[in-house]
């Protein structure tokens, strides 16, 4: 126990001893001096380094050598510095020979060979040579870092940790570190071990977990023992005699070795039930026909030996679990405990699902006695993945009668309320905690296709669990590139673009409901409750009840309750001084990636029917964002350049929401602060207006069109102040579109050649232009002129086939135009012509 507490205390002294010093930007700048070193100066100091470590002084000296050596490998590793041969060799001697210093200086040494390792500078050929076995536990991390190949893992070391971990009364701690070494290479290498080896192992792990005595061991640091003290019962955690099992549960003032193999095994146990079962047992009738004929790394026995154990003792601290316990910082204890129980018997199930109609009567018997404690939501999460892992099984298994002696009350149990309890109301309790909003994104992460495919958790919760991202942005924005396409279907496309263009007001919101909770627990001790003290109009909006439903509407926990808010604006000008707040900048500034990735997702797999449902969303949101200046901007040229992928991939959406754009074409102002989106929805109008695109459009159409842009036009050049409300681009294009429709609908050609003049003669009229842009509308308006007088030609330019890109432009089946040429071109060569 001491050597574990000096390796503790010297590892965290080699990573962290200079922040007690100073602040981490010293470090950081300590970090690049190192990485900055040349290959000179680093040879020069590993000479430096070597005549340290050869002195007799074994002392504090070597100890701060070792630290700045793991420094400069730890700083520069992708660079793969080598050391020396001959210092290698000496820290291997001061890892193995005895006499060579203290433990910490072995701690260190076992540091850096474990950062510099895999090598072939570093030989551990044996371990039977040593002088002494308490060097063991220095050794095997640095052997298991050499790999299996250098560090000859499968030949010499694997049968040694196998010797040491089934030996009887071999040294408890050897057993420990040769049992963790043992589980790392497995999980690292699953074929390493054999049939035998795996027996041998697992049938020592069953009997360390049943078979650890009862009874306290005796004072070590006292020379006599006192009356009652030897012999003695542990005790359960409400402090009566425990007379059944050990467990990790059970409390004593000292602990014997066998015991502290048994706590050992139990924290190793998940690790080795998942390397040792790299595959699970399909959840089908032919798994559950052929579960006694499944063969993995376990042999039949040791399988069932360890699987029988485990679940005695996993049901053992369920029970302990279930009991009051006289300290309160013991039901800490318990509740980790539960969720490393529920997460074995989670595995034992996959890899037997014989055992879940045992199992599972305990496991809701669990959930029903914590379905309203709202405090430990990670029990919960190991309820509810459980749940989610062996529904299907639980419904074959009644559907088939297989376990005919079970009730339909026993196993027919609806895990619905369990993911609506921990979706709703404990995330929303718990969202603001780092640690409980990982457990969550990783549970999403690990479920995603069970999720997504056999329940509407994601599509259902959505808005809560964009909680998570709006408070920690910058943690878990990449966890969301992932989780986000789940969240859009048919039914939640429209409501999931809203709240991510929202997602920074949901951010503010957040913030504001925090302090609101604070200023009200701290109401009581201001005098007369004036309203003058409440810093921020956010805040003083939050609480006047007339403004909270906008909020609570905002931070809704479930979806399908409306798209968004009628008061969009009243709610923007109430977050209004919280938009220059660190946590939604930074909120703001992941939100285009979400978005990009949200229409990725919606043209892959949405209908016609659903994008002309959200381009007049579109349309309309492109008006209403909030934020900075540098948000709405971003926010816009993600709408206008995905606006324009949606009616390439569907041209009749000219067609069908010809009223929604004519409306907002009309509208001038709609050019203010958003002139981008509105340039590509005037070149959209030019583009796929056209029957070619769909046999719909009739010259009405085109005409109605045409109408509003020709009215736009004359409204922008009728413009004689001094100041340039539009740019030459705006002007360019609306000139251009006008030219399309004309050269499809030759009724049009003259008033499009009466506006285009116009426009020419008011850029010549009034100097409000700079001369190069000035230019730039008169040559384009003659250059469409000129074509428009050539209807024909016209009309092949301005508006050309669908196909053009990868068609081709000359077809004719009754002639060889290709071998034409060529026999031509042969013939010109020849004659030098």
């Amino acid at each position: 126990m001491r050597r574990e507490a000096d390796e503790r205390l010297t590892r965290k002294a080699i990573t962290s001893k200079l922040i007690k010093m100073a602040g981490p930007s010293a470090i950081e700048n300590l970090f690049d001096q190192l990485r900055s070193v040349n290959d000179e100066d680093f040879k020069i100091y590993l000479t430096k380094v070597h005549h340290t470590l050869e002195s007799n002084d074994k002392g504090q000296g070597h100890l701060t050598s070792l630290r700045h050596l793991y420094s400069l490998i730890f700083c520069t590793k992708f660079e793969r510095r080598k050391l020396p041969k001959e210092l290698v060799t000496r820290l291997k001697r001061l890892l193995i020979e005895p006499n060579q210093g203290s433990g910490r200086i072995r701690i260190a040494c076992n540091t850096v060979l474990c950062e510099y390792c895999p090598t072939e500078s570093l030989v551990i050929d044996s371990m039977n040579t040593l002088p002494d076995d308490k060097q063991i536990p220095y050794i095997l991390p640095v052997v298991n870092n050499q790999g299996r190949n250098i560090g000859q893992l499968e030949k010499l070391f694997i049968p040694q940790l196998v010797r040491w971990i089934s030996t009887v009364g071999f040294d408890y701690e050897i057993q420990t570190r040769s049992l963790s070494c043992l589980a790392n290479a497995v999980m690292l290498h699953q074929s390493i071990l054999d049939k035998e080896q795996m027996h041998i192992v697992s049938s020592q792990l069953a009997d360390w977990l049943r078979n650890a005595s009862v009874h306290q061991a005796q004072n070590p640091f006292s020379r006599k023992v006192f009356k009652g003290e030897e012999g003695s019962l542990v005790t359960d955690i409400d402090g009566t005699a425990s007379r059944d099992i050990f467990t990790i549960l059970s409390i004593g003032h000292y602990y014997s070795g066998d015991q502290l193999l048994n706590i050992h095994s139990f924290s190793m146990l998940k690790s080795w039930l998942i390397s040792s079962h790299p595959s699970a047992i399909p959840l089908d009738k032919a798994s559950l026909e052929t579960s006694e004929s499944y063969s993995s790394g376990f042999s039949t026995r040791a399988r069932g030996v360890l699987k029988e154990k485990s679940c005695e003792y996993c049901l053992r601290i369920i029970d302990q679990c279930e009991r009051k316990p006289m300290k309160a910082q013991d039901g800490h204890l318990q509740h980790a405990c539960l969720v490393e129980v529920l997460s074995i018997l989670d595995i034992l199930c996959q890899q037997d699902n014989t055992l879940i109609a045992r199992l599972f009567p305990t496991i809701k018997r669990v959930y029903l006695q914590i379905a309203d404690n709202m405090d430990y939501p990670r029990v919960h999460l190991a309820l509810i993945q459980f749940f989610l892992n062996h529904g299907e099984s639980l419904w074959y298994l009644v559907k088939t009668s297989y376990y005919f002696h079970i009730t339909g009350d026993t196993v027919m149990y609806d895990p619905q309320q369990a993911y609506e309890t921990f979706f709703t109301k404990l995330l929303s309790l718990h969202y603001l905690e780092e640690s409980a909003a990982f457990d969550i994104i990783m549970f999403l992460q690990d479920n995603l296709a069970v999720l997504s495919l056999q329940t509407n958790i994601i599509e259902k919760y959505f808005p809560n669990l964009l909680r998570i991202l709006a408070w920690n942005s910058r943690t878990f924005l990449s966890d969301f590139v992932d989780i986000l396409p789940s969240m859009v279907s048919a039914t939640t496309a429209i409501e999931v673009f809203h709240t991510l263009v929202d997602l920074p007001c949901m951010s503010a919101a957040l913030e504001v409901m925090c302090k609101a909770e604070r200023f009200e627990s701290t109401a009581p001790s201001r005098t007369g409750g004036d309203i003058a003290v409440i810093p921020g109009s956010s805040l003083e909006a939050y609480l006047t009840p007339r403004h909270r439903p906008l909020f609570h509407f905002l931070t809704r926990m479930e979806g399908g309750h409306g798209d968004t808010i009628d008061r969009l604006s009243t709610l923007h000008q109430l977050l209004d001084d919280m938009k220059q707040h660190p946590r939604v900048t930074v909120c703001s500034q992941g939100v285009p990636v979400l978005l990009n990735l949200y229409f990725q997702t919606l043209l892959q797999y949405a209908d016609i029917d659903l994008v002309c449902k959200l381009v007049p969303v579109i349309i309309e949101r492109s008006g209403q964002i909030y934020g900075l200046p540098f948000y709405q901007q971003s926010i816009r040229r993600v709408l206008a350049d995905n606006i324009l992928a949606m009616f390439k991939l569907y041209p009749s959406l000219i067609i069908l929401l010809r009223s929604d754009i004519i409306d907002f074409i009309c509208v001038l102002r709609n050019v203010n602060d958003r002139e981008d989106f509105f340039i590509h929805l005037v070149w959209l109008i030019g583009e796929y207006c056209s029957s070619v695109y769909d046999e719909r459009c009739t010259p009405e159409i085109i005409s109605k069109y045409y109408e509003a842009l020709e009215t736009l036009s004359y409204e922008i050049s009728a413009d004689t102040s001094d100041t340039v409300h539009y740019t030459v681009r705006l002007l360019t294009v609306l000139m251009s579109a006008m030219a399309k429709l004309a050269s499809r609908c030759q009724d049009l050609i003259s008033r499009v050649l009466l506006c285009l003049s116009k426009i020419s003669q008011q850029q010549q009229k009034y100097n409000r232009s700079e001369e190069k842009d000035k230019l730039a509308l008169i040559s384009r308006a003659n250059e469409l002129v000129n074509l428009l007088k050539l209807p024909n030609i016209a009309s092949s330019i301005l508006s050309p086939a669908a196909d053009i890109d990868s068609g081709k432009w000359h077809t004719d089946h009754n002639t060889s135009v290709p071998m034409l040429l060529r026999t031509t071109t042969n013939i010109i060569q020849q004659f030098n012509l």
